[in-house]
């Protein structure tokens, strides 16, 4: 095949991902920076329609600054679309800084309708460990053929020999509330 260069309208793409039926790429790109902010931006969620060249933002996350000291971003992790392109899963990690120093991070899941971007669901917010050396959490998502559930790791809570609880990554599955637009956790495959 010949390597072709998507014209997104965008410079930085990240976490791309390819519908099922090959028409969209789901990734995410930062927005500008703020002068005299010092954080990284927050990343929005877009569309690329490869049938009409077209990129659409369909989550927009916006830096929040709380005081000059304290500031909130959101930066995804991971998007993919159901094959129908109808729901837009999403891992997207949040970071709180006061001044430059000390962020504090914690992932959370996200399910939103990709015609407008409204989120849905969040079925689980992260709970893995502050120093998660792998950043795996919500990294990766894969729909079934029939967008009824999906896979992604998330960590669980493995009972211990000694009765505390041990927070371990595992695949997880996430399935759609019959007549609902919840999604719950349902299954741990690993």
């Amino acid at each position: 095949g010949q390597v072709v260069q998507l014209a997104t309208g965008f410079v930085e793409h990240n976490w791309p991902s390819l519908s099922r039926d090959g028409r969209f790429v789901a990734f995410s790109s930062p927005d500008p920076v703020e002068p005299g902010l010092q954080v990284p931006p927050s990343s929005d969620v877009y569309l690329f329609d490869r049938v009409v060249g077209g990129t659409r933002r369909v989550v927009d996350h916006n830096t929040i600054v709380f005081n000059p000291a304290e500031v909130d971003s959101f930066t995804p992790v991971s998007a993919a679309l159901s094959p129908d392109n109808q729901w837009l899963a999403y891992g997207v990690m949040l970071t709180r800084r006061q001044g430059t120093a000390n962020p504090r991070s914690n992932r959370e899941l996200n399910v939103a309708r990709a015609s407008d971007g409204v989120i849905v669901s969040n079925p689980t917010f992260g709970r893995g460990p502050v120093s998660d050396a792998f950043q795996a959490e919500f990294a990766g998502l894969a729909w079934d053929p029939a967008g009824d559930s999906f896979v992604t790791p998330s960590y669980v809570s493995v009972p211990t020999q000694n009765r505390s609880v041990q927070q371990l990554p595992a695949i997880v599955r996430f399935v759609r509330t019959p007549g609902a637009q919840d999604w719950l956790r349902v299954g741990v495959l690993s």
